[in-house]
């Protein structure tokens, strides 16, 4: 969703330079203050204390449907030598189909209602049990696996939405993540439509979920031909981890993006900091002017809540909201969330 907005630089720079100097300086504040670790929480929305990992992910590491903030700790403690087994091990777990795909959803934060999930990739090793997404993370790329666990992910994910519609429930899109590797596929448009084919549904019923540091290299760049084309098919493009790039803001200019999705590390504690809440303010704007949506990652708590969605934000996920969940447990949650009187106010009530 290029705008003419952007085509016209003095425009351009009279809304993007002052936000780059404010999100410069937010970045090079003390490392606590974007919480790159674990760290104690208050109560999240009415439950009780929850794990908080936020281990960012290294620039082109990691498959991106991998959860960066992952429901629960690691079953048993990573260690160096694990690592060759885990790699021999992803193979057949691709293929038995041990990695699939949890769903965590996603709520208009101005009605309440629920208005898409996203896909994250979970693994249930036979052996060991669930294996944490960042034991595994590095792995999938050594293992050559992108483009297959790619595949399964959204395979299950569109599954998921026509299980739930045959179940009475109706959720408007699914966000599936794609990593670099994934983009520069020259196949990855006809992928994606035979999918969508497959379940018979709709090109606007799949978000794709480009990283921001995903690279767009030129006009020419195979990554900004298949965002666009799909982009033009009819599906819907979201600029993932926004602010976390040296530059958040070469990806607008370069791709069809409908919505920015705004980095956890700016949620983290926002009612606590006002320099936080002057930032996600700025980035609204930025997107409003943009003619973009936008959602917040990572809302935790009650407090949280109130403050993006007095900032404006348009859309929140998190675990405050509803954790990642398997299809059977998110069908329960979907349920009972329809049927909230007030489900913008106390989301988590139901999660």
């Amino acid at each position: 969703m290029t705008c003419d907005f952007l085509e016209k630089p003095h425009r351009w720079q009279t809304i993007q330079w002052p936000i780059v100097a404010a999100w410069r300086a937010l970045r090079h504040r003390d490392d606590n203050y974007l919480g790159a670790g674990l760290r104690a929480r208050g109560q999240p929305l009415g439950r009780g204390p929850m794990c908080h990992g936020n281990c960012a992910l290294a620039s082109g590491c990691g498959h991106p449907s991998i959860d960066r903030h992952p429901a629960q700790p690691p079953s048993r403690p990573a260690k160096a030598k694990d690592h060759f087994a885990i790699t021999q091990d992803l193979h057949s777990a691709v293929d038995n189909r041990e990695i699939r795909p949890y769903l965590q959803p996603q709520v208009s934060l101005s009605d309440g209602q629920s208005t898409g999930m996203e896909a994250l990739a979970r693994w249930h090793h036979p052996s060991h049990g669930m294996v944490a997404p960042l034991t595994f993370l590095t792995s999938v790329a050594e293992a050559q696996l992108w483009h297959k666990l790619t595949d399964t992910i959204l395979h299950d994910a569109l599954s998921a939405m026509r299980d739930l519609e045959e179940a009475g429930i109706f959720v408007p899109d699914v966000g599936v993540n794609f990593a670099q590797a994934d983009l520069e596929h020259p196949h990855l448009v006809n992928r994606i439509l035979w999918a969508l084919d497959q379940f018979d549904l709709q090109p606007n019923r799949l978000s794709i979920e480009v990283l921001e540091n995903v690279v767009v290299q030129d006009a020419a760049s195979p990554v900004r031909h298949s965002v666009n084309s799909l982009a033009k098919l009819g599906c819907h493009v979201d600029l993932d981890d926004f602010g976390t790039a040296q530059n958040p803001f070469e990806s607008l200019r370069q791709l069809d993006i409908n919505r920015m999705k705004i980095d956890r590390s700016f949620i983290f504690d926002i009612d606590q900091d006002p320099k936080k809440q002057d930032m996600l303010a700025a980035v609204v704007l930025l997107a409003q002017r943009l003619n973009l949506d936008t959602i917040a990652e990572g809302i935790e708590t009650d407090a949280e809540l109130r403050v993006v969605q007095k900032l404006g934000c348009g859309h929140g996920q998190g675990y405050g909201i509803g954790r990642p969940m398997p299809l059977e447990q998110l069908q329960n949650w979907a349920l009972q969330y329809q049927q909230s009187p007030h489900p913008h106010t106390s989301p988590a009530k139901l999660a």
